[in-house]
């Protein structure tokens, strides 16, 4: 028979009574066979592990073989004592080739003072022994338990009063012994969870996957990657893990086999879960599993109304956070259960906004900034909904052929909302470095919020991309390499990411190493048309005019345009020595911005490519009165090589406020 302390297990509406072996639910005894029970108490005195089908054997039925499929008839038997099915785990989950897992919270407690003292003591009028008062000096009167009877003096015989006594020192020892065993199994257990905990801390990061929806009432849609990208938030605050964005976790939305994600995202451990939605509650079950061999480090279901599931994402971060470090600091439970709203509408609408937002395509950023602006208008001090409507207006600008004066004053003025409401939001400082870097041209405004980005939240990758660069264009290569490679990172399976990486060779004139990391992007996504855009710049560059003009027809056909409405192909042309081609597209061009904003950044290019310098120069002034953010880079364009040394030039830089 299972060995176990004298207390009580208590999950869900159960309660396990240890020592008189029973299973009660209401106060009610629910029927298990007597190795049924024992099953039991082995999965929850190992409650949150996986306990092996041979160890469980072993425990159940020590010293004796026996097959499996007894294993398997008394977890189905428990099973349905709990009422649950084995497709929807909510205390016993079973787990593929191994064994099974109890994932329901338990609390372990001990027998109330009542009962243990209605069971050792003797319950009868108690006297006072011949000899002793009430009022002795220690304060306390010597009692018997024998009955007084009238007209007899109150003297128990000797026999008797030993006897007694005996009985007294006898409970009091077994009281001591179980108060002794209840000390040393708390001490046990603590210290099991201390030395698991440092076994885990040495997991330094973590990618939490969106959860998946169970039931046939399955919750909205958007809530698992909703509840991912909110641990991330959160998880994001603790310096001692690396956390995955959720850029980078969209792809394992439905992923059968967590440990082998994990390993693809190269992260220590990865944490998997799954929704619950019945009526007006939802139960979230959680596992963290440690990505070198599947081995789950901790689990546990929460149940809560469907309106506290902000109180289950604090729990969650926050137990994630225990069980990996050895200490929490206050400030870091603080963060772990800062809510940046209470209104759950809000929420729904700002997680469709970040799902959107990191498909970053032209058509889902302006599906993000839709949801972003619901979110505010259901609740006007949303900080985290303001920082996302900033980096959606930053870089549609980029996506899309929009004129900046149209997107960056609306980036500005979302982000210096946010810090209004929170100025420690490392999202919006570094959404505010962007618009002063590409728009304002304030260079020290921009590298400070940048780096006030990056204090607040070293682990951010967008900050270090974009301050990147901004580095990039002011010629620190080196520095800015060693950003995108930081931001490469801690993002390793974003294509943007990796794309960046490229930049630094690009404007520095490496071109062979810059195609080469282009070309490695272009082929982990061959639908990723701006690594096919940077390859058509960087083999324009090489004078590989065939391979520029075919990567350049990609781009066309992945974005479902006409490669003429490109006008910087009017460069390619007109360097290639084209110019009927390249006077064609500028035709162009100029019949598209009646109906369109049109850059004039790309057709200065193709008047420097045909030589025409006059008309390049005027061109490139219509750009700095667009305040395009190509202007930002104009020092490190080796395609403005051939209009360096004009005084105009020199004019230009100056007025963009970049260093001569």
């Amino acid at each position: 028979m299972v060995k176990t302390a004298q207390h009580f297990y208590e999950f869900g509406p159960f309660r396990v009574d240890a020592l008189k072996r029973r299973l009660l639910r209401d106060g009610k005894i629910v029927p298990l066979t007597p190795k049924a029970f024992d099953t039991l108490l082995v999965l929850i005195e190992n409650s949150g592990q996986v306990v092996e089908k041979d160890d469980l054997m072993e425990k159940v039925w020590p010293g004796i073989a026996v097959e499996e499929n007894n294993l398997t008839q008394n977890v189905s038997a428990l099973r349905k004592a709990l009422g649950e099915r084995r497709d929807e785990p909510q205390y016993i989950m079973t787990v593929s080739g191994l064994g099974y897992r109890f994932i329901a919270s338990v609390n372990e407690t001990w027998p109330d003072e009542v009962e243990l003292r209605a069971s050792t003591t003797v319950k009868s009028e108690p006297v006072i022994e011949e000899g002793t008062h009430a009022d002795q000096p220690n304060g306390f009167a010597h009692t018997s338990t024998a009955p007084v009877v009238p007209g007899t003096p109150a003297v128990e015989p000797v026999a008797t009063s030993v006897g007694r006594r005996t009985r007294v020192l006898a409970a009091s020892a077994l009281v001591a012994v179980i108060v002794l065993a209840g000390g040393y199994y708390l001490f046990t257990r603590n210290a099991k969870r201390a030395e698991a905990t440092a076994a885990n801390s040495q997991i330094k990061s973590i990618a939490i996957l969106p959860f998946k929806s169970l039931g046939s009432e399955a919750p909205d849609e958007y809530i698992g990657l909703g509840m991912a990208d909110a641990l991330i938030t959160k998880l994001s605050s603790i310096r001692q893990i690396t956390v995955r964005p959720t850029s980078s976790i969209l792809k394992y939305k439905n992923a059968e086999d967590p440990s082998a994600a994990a390993r693809e995202l190269g992260v220590d451990s990865v944490l998997d879960g799954r929704v619950q939605k019945s009526g007006d509650n939802i139960r979230v079950t959680v596992q963290l599993v440690r990505a070198s061999d599947g081995s789950p480090l901790w689990g546990k279901t929460f149940d809560e109304k469907y309106t506290d599931i902000f109180a289950v994402e604090d729990r969650i971060s926050e137990e994630v956070v225990q069980s990996l470090l050895p200490t929490i600091t206050d400030i870091q439970k603080q963060q772990l259960t800062k809510h940046y709203t209470e209104d759950t509408e809000a929420y729904q609408s700002y997680i469709k906004g970040q799902y959107y937002w990191n498909k970053r395509t032209i058509e889902d950023v302006r599906k993000a900034i839709g949801y972003y602006e619901d979110a505010i208008i259901q609740d006007p001090n949303y900080a985290l909904a303001y920082a996302g409507l900033a980096d959606s207006y930053a870089t549609l600008g980029i996506l899309d052929t929009l004129p900046a004066q149209e997107t960056m004053p609306k980036a500005r003025s979302a982000a210096m909302k946010a810090l209004e409401l929170d100025d420690g939001l490392s999202e919006a400082h570094a959404a505010l470095g962007y618009v002063k870097h590409r728009y304002e041209w304030d260079f020290a405004g921009a590298e400070r919020e940048f780096k006030r980005a990056l204090e607040l939240n070293p682990k951010y990758p967008t900050a270090h991309q974009w301050y990147g660069w901004y580095l990039t264009s002011l010629g620190r290569n080196d520095e800015a390499l060693s950003e995108f490679k930081l931001a490469q990172q801690l993002d390793p399976l974003s294509l943007y990411t990796n794309l960046t990486l490229g930049a630094p060779y690009y404007h520095s004139g490496d071109y062979d190493k810059a195609a080469a990391q282009y070309k490695r992007v272009s082929e982990m996504n061959p639908d990723f048309w701006l690594a096919h855009w940077w390859l058509f710049q960087t083999y324009t560059q090489q004078k590989r005019y065939d391979d520029a003009l075919v990567e350049m027809q990609k781009v066309a056909k992945l974005r479902g345009e006409n490669i003429n409405n490109f006008p910087v192909v009017g460069y390619l042309y007109a360097v290639w020595g084209k110019q009927k081609e390249a006077r064609q597209v500028l035709e162009e061009s100029q019949r598209t911005a009646k109906d369109h904003y049109v850059s004039s950044y790309p057709i200065a290019l193709i008047y420097v490519g045909l030589g025409e310098n006059d008309k390049a120069f005027e061109w490139l002034e219509k750009s700095l009165q667009e305040r395009d953010n190509s202007m930002v880079f104009i020092n490190v364009d080796r395609r403005l090589d051939n209009i360096r040394s004009d005084p105009r030039f020199t004019k230009l830089v100056r007025e963009v406020g970049l260093p001569q």
